[in-house]
């Protein structure tokens, strides 16, 4: 970690009780609801995989992950899966539930929604809607979720901490990380605690549903962060956020403003390691800036 960005992190911990208990009132609204977040103009895809919410995994213990889509009928001469919802785009990754919640790699970014919604003009929390049995349809091609969580994660209060701010975090402190996923995911959710996390959001429309997502994966000094399932769904309760479904990552892609293809790395043995994880976030920021 540089030097600044150590005494700035000192200052921070110095303040941050203080500070946190004063934003945690900002939590909720008067009516119980996490606060609808604003919006950003740009949405940018597609960005990595997402560990997601789908029905295969409330039996078994498992996390499913989902994506790096891509439109047309091939990328790199494959065919790959058809997306669960958009006839004109096709997926890497299809509904995969082979891993555990502690699995990460580089291609498993973070890309959350806010849990406050706009459903038939009234506020609305996501994880309601998913087990309705009519709005649930919008979000949803399972129908209503038998599970609104990754299963396995206790669940953790929200910080109240909003998006926006410089962070002090700098690249070459995301590069001292720790290469072990074990080591380096409580770090991460460190600095989210201390409001270093980078993110804002975007709005998608569909039918009488309006949702608020990620515009971008979640960044720590400019770098998109891989995460696992377990850190993805206790980033999601400190930021009143859900995990998205399949058919909500497929309207992620379909309503972004700017679309860039997956870039899969080789594999290997050091898919999880930080290096690999910048090496990933690089190829996607040189892409969008094109």
């Amino acid at each position: 970690m540089t030097t600044g960005a150590k005494l700035t992190l000192a200052a921070l911990a110095g303040l941050g009780i203080l500070l946190l208990t004063r934003k945690a009132a900002a939590a909720v609204q008067d009516n119980g609801l996490p606060p609808v977040p604003s919006s950003s103009d740009t949405l940018l895809q597609t960005v990595g995989k997402a560990w997601i919410l789908t029905n295969k995994i409330a039996q078994n213990g498992r996390a499913a992950t989902y994506g790096w889509h891509f439109p047309g009928k091939s990328f790199g001469g494959l065919t790959f899966e058809a997306s669960v919802s958009l006839p004109n785009a096709r997926v890497i990754q299809g509904i995969g539930t082979k891993h555990d919640r502690f699995h990460t790699d580089y291609s498993q970014t973070c890309v959350l929604a806010s849990q406050s919604c706009i459903y038939q003009g009234q506020e609305r929390l996501l994880s309601d809607l998913f087990v309705d049995p009519e709005a649930s349809k919008l979000l949803s091609v399972e129908g209503p979720l038998l599970i609104t969580r990754q299963p396995g994660v206790a669940q953790l209060d929200p910080t109240g901490i909003s998006p926006g701010g410089a962070s002090p975090l700098t690249r070459a402190d995301v590069a001292a990380l720790p290469a072990d996923p074990l080591a380096r995911e409580p770090i991460l959710l460190g600095w989210l605690d201390q409001g270093l996390g980078e993110y804002s959001f975007a709005d998608i429309t569909t039918g009488d549903l309006t949702f608020h997502v990620f515009s971008d994966a979640l960044k720590f000094g400019g770098v998109r962060v891989c995460v696992s399932a377990t850190l993805q769904q206790q980033i999601a309760d400190k930021l009143s956020c859900s995990l998205l479904t399949a058919r909500m990552a497929d309207l992620t892609f379909q309503s972004a403003s700017k679309v860039i293809t997956p870039f899969p790395l080789p594999y290997g043995p050091d898919m999880a390691s930080t290096k690999w994880m910048l090496d990933e976030s690089d190829l996607i920021s040189q892409a969008a800036a094109t």
